[in-house]
């Protein structure tokens, strides 16, 4: 966990390589050691076999609570990870775009001064 997350540390979360580290390699370890390998319905399903009111139910309900929690934070923490990359890839088309255009244009204002050039009685 601390390869991924040092190179972070003290700064707020801003980009979408803080937010799959801090999901992937903070969270999801974290709700691995909380709920011991199982999902939220799983450990739901375990705490509504206790009867309710008593002390196995109140801690095995506060499990199933703070894995669902964690698990929706990872899971809005991924969505943000995943539209900064969309975002990033955009950002690559759009440069490559305007590259391309540019390009063109360049094209473009040659074909221009060729046709000025040549004489209107030449054979294409």
């Amino acid at each position: 966990m601390l390869p991924y997350l040092q190179q972070y540390a003290g700064q707020s979360l801003v980009t979408g390589k803080q937010a799959e580290a801090y999901a992937d390699h903070f969270i999801a370890v974290h709700l691995q050691e909380i709920g011991g390998g199982k999902t939220y319905s799983q450990l739901s399903a375990e705490a509504m076999a206790y009867p309710k009111g008593s002390p196995q139910y109140t801690a095995a309900e506060a499990k199933v609570q703070t894995v669902f929690q964690g698990t929706t934070l990872r899971g809005l923490l991924l969505e943000a990870y995943a539209f900064w990359k969309m975002g990033q890839i955009a950002l690559y088309a759009a440069i490559t775009c305007f590259v391309f255009a540019a390009i063109m244009l360049i094209l473009t204002i040659l074909g221009f001064i060729h046709l000025r050039r040549t004489p209107d009685e030449a054979e294409i």
